[in-house]
């Protein structure tokens, strides 16, 4: 009556709907009959639900629906709290969209109850309720609960099969997937698109390719794949696992495509990184008209910055403003990053700038493109505007700032505060922030920092132990390193080929050799794949240890050697003063691989290192010839202004410094450190304040250059202000190096006993270099008294160093306290102590030739030292010299050829002197040899033996053998044996003096044991060292030969021994210059021998 004659405006009708709705008299479905049920709802809505007292459940489902349509979630919840506050169900119509919100807000206890509800009741056993419930424990992970629901439910239909199955899908469990399908068969029931959909998403990550394939088939067979285009965008997502060839093909047979299928084919090829065809197909989908999504641009997009096209990407950014996208945070978040991709971080800023909102993940592209750009305090200063915006950081915010510590000049104080701030925000550490956190305390150097992160992380995975144990090996705690890496063999977590990447970190240095060599053994018995990176790791640990023959080798065998293994190798060979052979390899690498930008860094490395000027400008030819550009390559800018600026030449380095678009901090201090090389103290401190001026706070090694710069000019008090400045402007913590400085700085000024007072003050414990300099600067001025004192200090840090007694004895001299200088000699007379070698070169028709104290590497060393030995010897007594001729006796389950490559480590100038011929021992190995992957078969023994030693099996054929090769091979002068050879070799003499062996060949006259010992077998050592051995021989004693103790009582036998220590194991050692004198001596005495018997 009232209404009914009148029709009403839209905001009387609602005024009145909620007015009449309160008092509880109107018919809502009468009333709705011709609203627009989405604008009254919309009304509906402002109403407190508490007082919606309506009884009727058709209103309140109403209610259910209206929020389903609007996609509210927890309204849909709370509305049927209400209802079931009043007692009102919900009917099988609206059940299911209650149970669809659970399942989208992961509200599992709230499901549960909605389903408990109904137990027992007849909605439990209808269709849709029952597929509902199904589906809301598949979504929320509880697949056991959901295949109870299905198992109970008497009648199936299609939709229900399909709920499980997806939820088996959305769950992983894709096998069970697969056999449920094949359950639906036998019932009967056949596939609809949904259910393809999902089974060919089971068999994509099981790799199911025959399955899928007759998928396909039914498809074709059933019309499916012409009729829906999910069926199609789902074969292609399947077989792009496979072969993209085969999605593409599928793709063109699609008579029905919608946007999905098409992003679907355009990402297919992205994830192949196939760049231009995914942009081609973008051009296709504009050309035929479709209209394309955010997805679609975003994929495009990022094809676009991997081509490293700017104007490809630039020209897609056009097309996404017209299109409506401008402030969608996903594709401008892939434009900024394609900007700076591409070289254009200002078009990335004024994006940025731009943008009306701007979430977490934009910030943190900027951030990590300021980062890459090597523009570290822009980002930390942006991270501070994004708090101050009100923008809350993520866990991905956290990574990429710690990532920026090693390069900020206060880091470590840095960094800690971002793991202060994210245990004060009470952030989850998971294994991704933990791992982040493990890297940045790892590449500052903070051992303990690092330590007790990986203690605190539950869930530590394979790169968490991994970054550990590098941490410790790359500082040096190479036991503790061994300790983590054996507990990470007892966890459960699997090794993979960079854990033994980061133990070989470990062994750096020649004495650790052997065990480089156990852990290369270890991964061949563990089977673990020897990919590129690991073959180049291991050539760098053979290298680094001093087997270049090995490194070489294991280099040269790899068949599918990229760039980066061949740069990898020039980098060591650098690292090791082979300045020549990494260029010589570098002619080898260009025939073979196209070199790239860290090949030029490594090779003008290597010029720097030998002062070659002409090849660095060679090499600057090269480059520009191949079109390496400066603009996007800092690192390479940077290393030839380090070049230029070391070889001689600042002009060059001026230049290229000049014309470089952008500079970075390393820019800065390459080119201050050249200006202090070349004492143009006042040019490195105007470019300190220039670079201060351009933005860029000095680092560390800023100060490192200017303070030398300081000290070689002799400016004391502008050094000691910019160390202050340094301190308590920049708030860096000064390193040795530093404070080496400032105690040359005040030695320079004659300030002797200051410096002495800061040294004694220092916060941490002085080295020796630091005292060494005070000792410098006491000659100067003739300061004995202080000089005495602090050579006693320098005693105490480095006993073995003759640098400080020649030091002091020279400080004598300048005094003409010529007692002094002669007590100081022969006190280092008396410790055996001789000043290291030098390093000289000479270039030749634009050749470098260096030349250092028993180095063979020159290619004409031996002619070299075959002049100079006839220059020392005299020609008369060189034409005298007669080889003495020695039998080899190879190595426990090696062979002649092995040990002819070990004993060719040593100089020409010895290998000239001997007479060597190599035997294979007669019996093949009747195990596994040490040597196996290093070396190849066949390898032999000598003899056999029990587990004690004390019983030898096969040894009268061993004898025998030796024999008879001696007097067709002979006469030969002596035995060389390493290992079971040397031990063989130490015997011989004693059974040849009972008349036990050797009884056809001419007596021994001589012995070189390598890593030898006596027989342990008693009724062979009592013949064999019956009688002392009366003639020269030369032991090789490591100090860590598990042997060395049995070589040592092997010495007790011997009347005229000449020994070599080594600091190597059980292995045929270099000669260094101590063992290189011993050697001489050795053969100079067998020489005697020799002459006396011809006589």
């Amino acid at each position: 009556g009232i209404i009914t004659g009148k029709r009403f405006l839209f905001g009387e009708f609602s005024f009145l709907t909620l007015s009449f709705l309160v008092s509880g008299t109107f018919d809502v479905g009468s009333l709705f009959m011709d609203i627009p049920s989405t604008r009254v709802f919309q009304n509906l809505s402002l109403l407190p639900i508490n007082q919606f007292q309506t009884s009727e459940q058709k209103d309140w489902n109403l209610m259910i629906k209206h929020h389903t349509k609007s996609n509210n979630d927890q309204a849909i919840l709370t509305t049927y709290t209400h209802m079931e506050s009043l007692g009102i169900s919900p009917n099988k119509a609206t059940l299911p969209l209650v149970l669809k919100a659970c399942a989208r807000l992961k509200a599992v206890e709230k499901g549960r109850k909605v389903h408990f509800r109904i137990r027992g009741t007849s909605l439990i056993r209808d269709i849709r309720v029952g597929t509902a419930i199904v589906d809301f424990y598949g979504k929320c992970g509880l697949l056991d609960d959901a295949r109870e629901v299905f198992d109970q439910m008497g009648v199936k239909d299609i939709a229900l099969w399909n709920a499980m199955i997806y939820g088996y899908v959305g769950c992983c469990s894709f096998e069970k997937a697969i056999k449920l399908f094949m359950e639906m068969q036998k019932e009967g029931l056949k596939p609809n698109s949904r259910t393809i959909v999902g089974l060919l998403s089971a068999c994509r990550e099981v790799y199911k390719l025959r399955l899928g394939q007759e998928i396909h088939g039914y498809c074709l067979r059933n019309g499916l794949f012409d009729l829906d285009p999910h069926v199609g965008t789902a074969l292609i997502g399947f077989y792009l696992r496979f072969d993209v060839e085969i999605s593409r093909y599928v793709f063109e047979l699609m008579v029905v495509r919608n946007i999905v299928s098409w992003n679907a084919i355009i990402t297919g090829y992205l994830d192949m990184e196939e760049y231009l065809e995914a942009c081609s197909l973008f051009v296709l989908l504009l050309v035929e008209g479709f209209e394309f999504d955010s997805i679609t641009l975003v994929a495009v997009v990022q094809a676009s910055a991997q081509l490293g096209s700017l104007k490809l990407g630039a020209q897609i950014h056009q097309i996404a403003i017209k299109s409506g996208y401008k402030n969608d945070v996903f594709i401008v978040n892939a434009l900024l990053n394609m900007y700076s991709d591409c070289g254009s971080l200002d078009s990335s800023c004024r994006l940025f700038e731009n943008v009306s909102k701007r979430d977490v993940a934009l910030w943190n592209s900027m951030m990590k493109a300021y980062l890459e750009y090597g523009i570290y305090d822009e980002a930390v200063s942006l991270f501070t505007a994004m708090k101050m915006e009100g923008i809350r950081e993520d866990k991905r915010t956290i990574a990429i700032l710690l990532s920026s510590c090693s390069s900020l000049a206060d880091g470590t104080r840095f960094g800690k505060s971002l793991h202060a701030h994210v245990i004060k925000t009470k952030m989850e550490i998971d294994t991704s922030l933990g791992n982040a956190l493990l890297s940045m305390y790892a590449e500052l150097n903070c051992v303990k920092a690092t330590q007790n992160v990986f203690k605190e992380m539950t869930s530590p995975d394979v790169v968490s132990w991994n970054t550990s144990i590098m941490a410790l090996a790359c500082n040096r705690l190479r036991g503790e390193a061994w300790n983590l890496f054996e507990a990470m063999r007892a966890s459960k977590i699997e090794l993979n080929s960079h854990t033994i990447i980061s133990i070989m970190a470990a062994c750096d240095d020649e004495i650790y050799l052997n065990i480089g060599r156990a852990i290369h053994g270890f991964v061949i018995k563990r089977g673990i794949e020897i990919d590129l990176s690991l073959n180049t790791a291991l050539t760098d640990m053979y290298m680094n240890c001093g087997d270049e023959a090995t490194a070489m080798n294991l280099f040269q065998s790899y068949p599918n050697k990229d760039v980066i293994s061949w740069n990898a190798i020039i980098a060591s060979l650098v690292k090791n003063n082979q300045g020549e052979k990494a260029h010589l390899l570098f002619s080898h690498m260009i025939s073979e691989v196209e070199p790239n930008d860290v090949t030029i860094i490594n090779m003008l490395s290597s010029f720097t290192h030998l002062a070659a000027l002409n090849r660095g400008q060679c090499f600057h030819a090269y480059a520009t010839r191949r079109q390496f550009s400066f603009d996007n390559n800092l690192s390479l800018a940077n290393a030839f202004v380090t070049m230029y600026a070391r070889c001689g030449s600042m002009q060059n380095a001026e230049k290229v410094f000049k014309i470089l678009p952008r500079r970075n901090i390393v820019t800065w201090n390459a080119l201050i450190a050249g200006y202090a090389t070349h004492g143009r103290g006042h040019d490195a401190i105007q470019a300190l304040l220039k670079m201060i001026e351009d933005g860029l706070s000095p680092n560390a090694a800023t100060f490192t250059a200017v303070l030398s710069a300081c000290r070689h000019c002799g400016f004391v008090e502008k050094g000691l202000l910019l160390f202050h400045t340094m301190v308590h402007d920049f708030k860096i913590n000064p390193e040795l190096f530093h404070y080496g400085c400032v105690v040359d700085l005040l030695c320079r000024g004659g300030r002797l006993n200051e410096a002495r007072e800061f040294i004694e003050s220092m916060p941490i414990e002085p080295d020796a270099s630091l005292w060494r300099a005070l000792l410098s600067a006491c000659r100067l001025n003739c300061n004995i008294k202080l000089a005495a004192n602090i050579f006693d200090k320098l005693v105490e840090l480095e006993p073995m160093n003759a640098g400080n007694y020649i030091l002091l004895s020279n400080i004598y001299a300048a005094a003409g306290l010529w007692l002094e200088v002669r007590k100081i000699r022969l006190l280092l007379q008396e410790k055996g102590l001789k000043k290291s070698p030098g390093l000289s070169w000479i270039v030749v028709q634009n050749q470098v030739h260096s030349f250092s104290a028993g180095d063979t590497s020159h290619p004409l060393s031996e002619k070299i030292y075959a002049n100079l030995f006839q220059k020392q010897m005299g020609s008369e007594a060189s034409e005298k010299i007669t080889k003495p001729k020695f039998l080899c006796l190879h190595g426990f389950r090696t062979n002649g050829q092995i040990m002819k490559t070990q004993i060719g480590k040593w100089p020409q100038s010895v290998l000239d002197r001997l007479d060597l011929t190599f035997l294979d021992a007669p019996f093949p190995a009747m195990g596994k040899s040490e040597v196996e992957g290093l070396f190849d078969p066949p390898y032999y023994e000598w003899f056999q033996f029990n587990k004690e030693f004390t019983e030898l099996y096969n040894f009268e054929e061993c004898l025998k053998y030796i024999e008879d090769f001696m007097v067709n091979n002979g006469p030969f002068d002596g035995l060389l044996g390493f290992s079971q050879g040397a031990i063989l070799s130490a015997g011989l003499p004693g059974l040849q003096a009972k008349g036990m062996a050797l009884k056809k060949v001419p007596k021994i006259k001589t012995l070189i044991i390598i890593g030898g010992a006596k027989f342990k077998t008693k009724s062979i050592a009592e013949n064999a060292f019956a009688t002392p051995i009366d003639f020269p021989t030369l032991h090789f004693l490591g100090e860590h030969d598990f042997m060395k103790q049995y070589g040592l009582e092997l010495l007790e036998s011997c009347v005229d021994p000449h020994v070599i220590h080594h600091p190597k194991g059980h292995t045929v050692p270099r000669l260094d210059e101590k063992s290189l004198e011993t050697m001489e001596n050795y053969l100079e005495r067998i020489q005697e021998v020799l002459s006396k018997k011809e006589e």
